[in-house]
């Protein structure tokens, strides 16, 4: 992972997310081709990508580092509930939106955007190591995130162990087990979600371009709550979990390099559908997940190099 790599990608990335945006703006899709193209990522292509992650390594990492990975993803999202409790009032947000600030902190973009820009900039050998985040994101957000999450003015808290059980985090349970039984699957099987992982890059960055084409920035730009959530949220928190991870704890590039990935994603869909869903108020997480997204080009780049 040196410098050029990293801004080459960053390239890509933004080539890939212009040509979204004009397809949205010259009517080339339309909101329900985008919806089906969003589904596709999520319960196809992304978690097969986990699985091609694990059938077609050359090397893989051994059970002892990933129980490793496993218990410093944990402590890295227990600080990240931490922070959410705090960072409503260090902003100075309104205090009703102290609970969406809490879930954006902790519920970042792992599957959607994290694993394909992983494999674009550091490579398969990284994203072992970024399933883990999937790993610990599931239960908690179906639990805690849920809570945060819930109905105005409603107590109760409604979870579905069915819900938890999504493609993704099923396809990252299969993943971590053939990885420490070491079990060798047929050619087909690793092929097959080698093609179909492939197509989660492009896919993903398309369907972001074309729901930025939608976006009112003006109405973004003007809320300063916005700017210091970002800072702290995809900057200064993740900066200095890296230089404590890299300084005291890893020091193998391709760990470090996924785990960077991994704080430094941008706020992640679900908070938003689930807040939707309960009929919670949607500005601040709407405004949020779109700004945080245009922005991860420049505070991703940024903490890689601070990882390099």
């Amino acid at each position: 992972m040196t410098l050029p790599v990293i801004l080459t990608q960053m390239g890509v990335i933004i080539i890939f997310l212009a040509i979204g945006f004009f397809s949205r703006k010259k009517g080339f899709v339309n909101r329900e081709q985008t919806r089906g193209m969003s589904w596709l990522v999520v319960n196809i292509c992304g978690p097969l990508q986990c699985l091609s992650a694990i059938f077609n390594a050359d090397a893989l990492p051994g059970r002892t580092e990933m129980l490793k990975g496993l218990l410093i993803v944990f402590i890295l999202y227990m600080l990240m509930v931490a922070l959410g409790r705090v960072i409503g009032p260090i902003i100075r947000a309104e205090k009703s939106e102290w609970r969406f600030y809490n879930a954006m902190s902790v519920f970042g973009n792992v599957g959607f955007i994290g694993l394909p820009l992983c494999e674009a900039i550091i490579g398969p050998a990284a994203l072992p190591y970024l399933i883990l985040f999937n790993l610990v994101y599931n239960p908690l957000f179906y639990t805690y995130g849920y809570i945060l999450l819930r109905k105005d003015n409603d107590t109760a808290v409604k979870f579905s162990f069915k819900e938890m059980m999504n493609p993704g985090f099923i396809c990252s349970i299969i993943a971590i087990v053939v990885l420490f039984l070491e079990i060798r699957l047929p050619a087909v099987i690793n092929d097959a979600t080698l093609y179909s992982g492939n197509a989660v890059l492009f896919l993903s960055l398309f369907v972001i371009g074309t729901n930025l084409a939608d976006t009112n920035f003006r109405a973004i730009i003007t809320n300063k709550s916005h700017y210091l959530f970002i800072l702290i949220r995809q900057m200064l928190f993740p900066i200095a979990m890296i230089l404590i991870l890299k300084n005291f704890i890893i020091s193998d590039p391709i760990v470090l390099g996924a785990l960077a990935i991994g704080l430094s994603v941008p706020v992640g869909n679900a908070p938003s559908m689930v807040a939707a869903t309960n009929g919670c108020n949607m500005k601040t997480l709407t405004e949020c997940t779109v700004f945080s997204t245009v922005l991860t080009v420049l505070t991703m780049t940024i903490c890689l190099i601070v990882a390099m």
